[in-house]
């Protein structure tokens, strides 16, 4: 009978293994920068507001980009995403983040394009705020019966509040 020769256990060997089946694990998992549910798009954009109002670049440095990416993604892709399934606070708190964002990204440029008086020379920043101020006009569209609702429904509970303290 001839005897089988035993190798002993070497997890030196295992390890390198062990550590490409974990990186190819983590590389298929990737995270949905729109989130799960509206409610995770709008926490996403409100962390982001956040980071930018801690940076104090001008509005041409470079370092804005990874900023205006995720923006542009959370603005372009995500919103598209979640506007059916977003309520109307949802889109409210949105559209003000949208505002504060560029608020900090562009400062008095920002307002002055809004009331007329901006610079005409920076043709990036003219065209993300046209393109904002059309997104904003769809927005008031989209959600114009239900602001209406929303006001007709608040006058009804202030004229019923009205009756029962006059009785």
């Amino acid at each position: 009978m001839k005897s089988e020769k035993m190798y002993p256990f070497r997890p030196v060997l295992l390890f390198p293994v062990v550590l490409v089946l974990f990186m190819l694990c983590l590389q298929s998992c990737e995270i949905d920068p729109c989130g799960s549910a509206p409610a995770d798009l709008v926490e996403n954009l409100e962390d982001l507001v956040k980071e930018v109002k801690k940076v104090d670049y001008k509005p041409k440095d470079h370092r804005w980009e990874p900023y205006d990416d995720r923006f542009n993604t959370f603005f372009d892709v995500c919103y598209d995403q979640w506007r059916e399934e977003m309520t109307f606070d949802q889109k409210r708190q949105f559209t003000g983040l949208v505002t504060r964002y560029m608020a900090h990204r562009f400062g008095r440029s920002f307002f002055g394009s809004i009331f007329g008086n901006g610079d005409d020379d920076d043709a990036e920043s003219s065209e993300i705020f046209e393109k904002l101020g059309e997104e904003l006009q769809d927005f008031l569209q989209d959600n114009k019966e239900s602001g209406i609702n929303f006001l007709q429904e608040l006058k009804k509970s202030f004229s019923s509040e009205q009756d029962e303290n006059q009785k």
